[in-house]
């Protein structure tokens, strides 16, 4: 049997296929998606799910979350990567780099921190040129 059907407009769509018989016995349903007009990222070794670009810019728009079914905002990063709420709490929990791929933003802010300690750098620098002045001026008096 052969089954057609014209979408109008574009999307990301689910259609679940099953079989029947002459006896009225059905095969388990399978689904599978099906993209009309989009451009999609699967994003599949840590969050199951991918990026939509429903306008075909080259700007991913929404990122669609398989284990809940929920399409949810991406907002893209200075840099081209996107950021991820992937429950839809207002919080991003990942970060996605077309070419480096997925990151945490607990691991992104790591891999930016640099040198552990550096931060101190410049504090100490300050001290040590109060502790300079102070001694330069009790010689002078």
């Amino acid at each position: 049997m052969n089954v057609s059907h014209n979408w109008t407009a574009a999307g990301v769509y689910r259609v679940k296929v099953y079989a029947q018989d002459f006896k009225n016995k059905t095969s388990n349903a399978t689904e599978i998606l099906i993209f009309i007009d989009v451009n999609v990222i699967f994003i599949d070794d840590i969050i199951s799910g991918y990026l939509i670009d429903y306008e075909k810019t080259g700007t991913y728009e929404a990122f669609f979350n398989n284990a809940t079914n929920n399409e949810i905002s991406v907002e893209k990063k200075q840099d081209g990567g996107y950021l991820i709420d992937v429950d839809g709490d207002g919080t991003w929990e990942y970060s996605y780099d077309l070419v480096t791929g997925l990151k945490t933003l607990k691991q992104e802010d790591e891999d930016n921190r640099g040198i552990p300690g550096f931060e101190f750098v410049p504090f100490l620098f300050i001290i040590s040129l109060v502790i300079l002045f102070s001694r330069k001026n009790r010689k002078i008096t």
